[in-house]
This record gives structure tokens, C-alpha cells and sequence, in this order.
């Protein structure tokens, strides 16, 4: 829910899915309607836009069943790193991916952020690539350096033959830095993690 101020009091269609009976739609605190859910189906408000807080509470039997909120982020403040696996296999080979993103100070992802992030590895590990799903990018796909995309990029490291912790920095110009500790365990047999 964060658009540029240019959309302040245009009209935004707003869907939403569900399997509730009921889906009631509130923009700050505000009840903009409740609509029956057909099934299969989606129901949908024009909403003007105003910078907030967006929620869709869904309803069965007249008690809410389900809740979603989306808010507008504010300025970008902060890298956050995401490990996406625990353990990493000390086998030269395994490869760790790492999601990047640019936050406000809330921790919300600031959509419109395309922050030049720099990134380092230290520990028993290397850089192996940077993305960012930009189907237009032109940046190379292996390097220390990525544009984010929608306030988001990811970085991947790779394991060497040594056990042990990768430690993984990113750093922007204006943004408080991350860092993050990728655990490597012993490879076993055929290059897998030993239990």
C-alpha cells in the first residue's frame, strides 16, 4: 500500500480472495463495506488512495476467520538480510540464497528502493551471485554488487570444503548496514550435511 503521492485521492481497485462467507474492507480505521464472497471468485472496492493502513477482514458464521494488512512504508532506513536455509553443507558446492531488503524503520519493505547494495563474505564461504528479478536488468548476475528491484535483491554464498560460520555484509549509501551468519556443518559422505 504505498503509491506515490501523485495517487493521494485517485481511485485504487482493491481485490481480494478468499474462502470466508464475508470480506469487509477498512482503510485507516474505516469501514469501506462488507461483500458476500462468491465462490471461485474475488470481490473488489475503488478505494481512494491515502497513505495508511489497509486491512481485509474475512468472516464466517458472522466471527472473523482470517485478517490481512498491508501498510505504507516510509522513507528507507535499512538493509535486512534472510537467510533461506539453516545449514549449509561444508562441500564446496552447496549454495546459500540470502534475500536483501531495503526497509523503513518500521521493517516494512519500501517498495520503490533501488539501493546500489554492496555485499562482502567472510568466513569459510564465497560469493557465488546477486539477483535482484528484474526481467530488465542488465547488471551481471555474478559480481559483489546489485541493484534492488522493488525494494528487494538476493545474494548467494557458497560453501567451501571447510566447516564452519560465513559471514555475509551488505552495505547501501544512507541505509544502516546488515550482516548476517550462514552456519556450514561437515559434509558427509557423497558431499551431505552429517546428521
Amino acid at each position: 500500500w504505498s503509491l506515490p503521492k501523485a495517487m493521494t485521492g485517485k481511485d485504487v481497485l482493491v481485490r481480494a480472495y478468499s474462502n470466508c462467507e464475508r470480506v469487509e474492507l477498512k482503510l485507516n480505521g474505516k469501514s469501506l463495506g462488507t461483500q458476500t464472497m462468491p465462490r471461485y471468485q474475488y470481490v473488489g472496492w475503488h478505494v481512494p488512495y491515502a497513505p495508511g493502513k489497509l486491512e481485509a477482514v474475512g468472516y464466517d458464521h458472522g466471527q472473523v476467520a482470517a485478517e490481512y494488512t498491508v501498510q505504507t512504508a516510509g522513507p528507507a532506513a535499512a538493509l535486512k538480510l534472510t537467510e533461506e536455509v539453516q545449514h549449509l553443507a561444508a562441500n564446496g558446492e552447496a549454495v546459500a540464497p540470502i534475500e536483501v531488503a531495503v526497509v523503513d524503520a518500521k521493517g516494512q519493505v519500501v517498495p520503490g528502493a533501488d539501493n546500489l547494495v554492496h555485499f562482502s563474505v567472510s568466513g569459510p564461504g564465497t560469493l557465488a551471485g546477486v539477483a535482484n528479478g528484474n526481467p530488465a536488468s542488465h547488471e551481471a548476475n555474478v559480481g559483489n554488487q546489485r541493484k534492488a528491484y522493488r525494494g528487494l535483491c538476493m545474494v548467494m554464498v557458497r560453501s567451501t570444503d571447510h566447516a564452519g560460520d560465513i559471514t555475509v555484509k551488505a552495505r547501501a549509501a544512507g541505509l544502516a548496514p546488515a550482516r548476517l551468519a550462514v552456519q556450514t556443518t561437515p559434509a558427509g559422505p557423497g558431499g551431505h550435511t552429517e546428521q
